[in-house]
């Protein structure tokens, strides 16, 4: 069976012992974020969502400055 990105990213970050930001779109279209620890459990999220994913973006690097990895879970083009 096929390991979803999910599953990829926190086989690899759990190995590495370090946490990751997963990005993810909403059934109504909106971005939104979860900062995740090594062992997967969400440590914070972003409270809103996002219309835009450069909107996400630029808000991910005010407040983590470019210091956490960050996996891109949402879909291209349309909704889920």
């Amino acid at each position: 069976m096929k390991k979803s990105k999910r599953e990829m990213a926190f086989d690899r970050f759990k190995r590495a012992k370090k946490p990751w930001i997963e990005i993810n779109r909403s059934v109504g279209g909106e971005f939104y974020w979860h900062a995740r620890a090594s062992n997967g459990k969400v440590l914070a999220d972003s409270g809103e969502g996002y219309k835009r994913k450069a909107a996400l973006r630029r808000a991910l690097d005010l407040l983590f400055g470019g210091r956490i990895e960050i996996v891109d879970l949402a879909p291209r083009g349309g909704v889920p």
